[in-house]
């Protein structure tokens, strides 16, 4: 019979710690000095880690200003089309985006050395615009300007703006963004209709900021999740941003996502229904002229924190409204996202980059139908018919029913459905089920129905009219049968196949 006991004079055998690093704790870079960090199982020192990161960031971003079948020459300038917007959140991500732009192309790029003759480098691009959105009227915090206004100070040559969320719900924001004055912005839905139908508002003549915050919170109470909320002021922070660029003729916009947000992003995306814009999230260019970059896509959270940290670079805290102070905000799909992420990141540091590069490789499966009219990116085919081939729904043929256009209770001019000018993932933040119905119960009508951005009625004008009509069109003749469908309750969806469950 064996024995597990030690023999007399024996040690107790205990398993060797794992080492941080693979061979040696000697930079990988120079070779020479003892390392002081482990990336992804590799050492660096302090002196090799600031150039390591920088040329990752260059790497990433100098490509979209020179296309990639033109390799930029070692004489050749680099040089932009246009301005440059940095969006900058007050996280951690755009401190460093902020730091890194200003010691890349504006410290670095404008040094000559002494004794030199040659002229400093033309800039590469006309202006930069530091842009922040302000959230804090969507959650009654407290505004963080006066933060953001201190940190963007210490960069000379970079202009702050100042935007804020509510501006999606402000008519007076469209001149500024660069939007069509002429096109309608009180676009009204019906969250208590399947089809999202449409609902032409006349315009109230109240055009004051407190107006468009009391807009912006009836639109987020009446989405159906803290998910939906989260998901929405993240669209629409973007295409604020966007809309800002392509007012101002600027060429890029720079976003302080990490490789980990990133990751986090697209996982996040891909659950809540955006499977077909992957490739947007990572990488856009929106209406042909503005490219929306992530420059630190290949940079993670521990290389960022290092950065600020031996940079000593000061963050502005967090979003007022996601800090922990919301109610069930740990239980939305981003931050539960967030917490696998990091967790996996903690024990297997490769992963993530795995999950980059495999959403890299993804291509959407058919061809986009147009675009979503609320988050202007491209929407999929018959995305609504197969969602509800895969719902439970009732057909029945309604009593006394006639054409639409003869119809007296009813008139389709007024009332246009939504459901096929949105995208999947659009579709499926303002109708999925969450912790309250779509529609509040009560019996104000107001209630039920919610303003939509103001970019969603200039997005409906750009929709071909023979595709608004065939959205719009129910029947054209007498004798065709028609028909109206509702989503069916839960006892309803269980009393159908109530044959085929097993008895507890």
């Amino acid at each position: 019979m064996a024995s597990c006991e030690t023999g007399e004079g024996q040690k107790e055998e205990l398993m060797e710690k794992r080492k941080k690093y693979d061979r040696s704790n000697i930079c990988i870079r120079c070779k020479t000095t003892q390392g002081k960090v482990v990336i992804r199982h590799c050492v660096y020192c302090k002196d090799c880690f600031f150039p390591t990161v920088t040329l990752k960031f260059r790497r990433a971003l100098e490509i979209t200003i020179n296309p990639p079948h033109r390799p930029r020459s070692k004489y050749e300038p680099l040089r932009a089309d246009g301005s440059l917007v940095i969006g900058f959140s007050g996280g951690i991500g755009s401190a460093i985006l902020l730091d890194t732009i200003w010691r890349t192309y504006v410290l670095e790029w404008n040094e000559v050395p002494s004794g030199s003759k040659k002229p400093p480098k033309p800039p590469v691009w006309s202006k930069v615009w530091v842009a922040y959105v302000e959230q804090a009227n969507a959650f009654d915090g407290v505004e963080k300007i006066e933060k953001v206004k201190s940190i963007v100070s210490r960069y000379p040559g970079f202009e702050l703006v100042v935007l804020h969320i509510e501006d999606a719900f402000d008519p007076c924001s469209r001149e500024r963004l660069g939007m069509s004055t002429t096109s309608p912005s009180n676009i009204r839905i019906d969250l208590s209709s399947p089809e999202l139908s449409i609902i032409p508002t006349p315009p109230n003549g109240d055009n004051s900021r407190d107006s468009a915050v009391e807009a912006l919170r009836h639109h987020l109470a009446s989405l159906p999740s803290l998910t939906a909320v989260y998901q929405t002021i993240s669209t629409y922070t973007r295409l604020l941003l966007q809309y800002f660029a392509f007012s101002t003729q600027s060429s890029h916009v720079l976003l302080g996502s990490s490789l980990t947000s990133l990751a986090i992003s697209l996982i996040s995306g891909v659950s809540q229904g955006g499977g077909f814009n992957v490739k947007e999230e990572r990488e856009e260019k929106w209406r042909g002229s503005v490219k929306i970059v992530r420059p630190l896509r290949d940079v993670g959270w521990k290389e960022c924190a290092l950065w600020a940290w031996w940079r000593e670079l000061d963050v502005a805290s967090s979003p007022t409204g996601w800090t922990g102070k919301v109610k069930r905000e740990s239980m939305t799909i981003p931050q539960l996202t967030k917490d696998f992420i990091v967790g996996l990141e903690r024990d297997y540091p490769s992963t993530v980059s795995t999950i980059t590069r495999t959403c890299e490789k993804l291509q959407p499966k058919g061809e986009s139908n147009g675009i979503c009219v609320l988050c202007l990116r491209p929407a999929q085919a018959n995305a609504q018919a197969w969602k509800e081939h895969i719902s439970i729904r009732q057909t029945k043929n309604p009593e006394n029913s006639v054409p639409p256009e003869q119809s007296t209770a009813f008139s389709y001019k007024d009332m246009v459905p939504l459901t096929d000018h949105l995208c999947y993932a659009c579709h499926t933040t303002l109708t999925s089920r969450g912790n309250k119905a779509r529609g509040s119960s009560t019996t104000d009508p107001s209630s039920k129905t919610t303003l939509m951005p103001i970019w969603a009625g200039e997005a409906l004008l750009k929709v071909p009219v023979a595709s608004r009509t065939e959205s719009s069109q129910v029947s054209n003749g007498l004798d065709e049968e028609i028909t109206t469908s509702r989503k069916l309750a839960r006892e309803e969806m269980k009393g159908m196949i109530n044959e085929f469950l097993l008895d507890e």
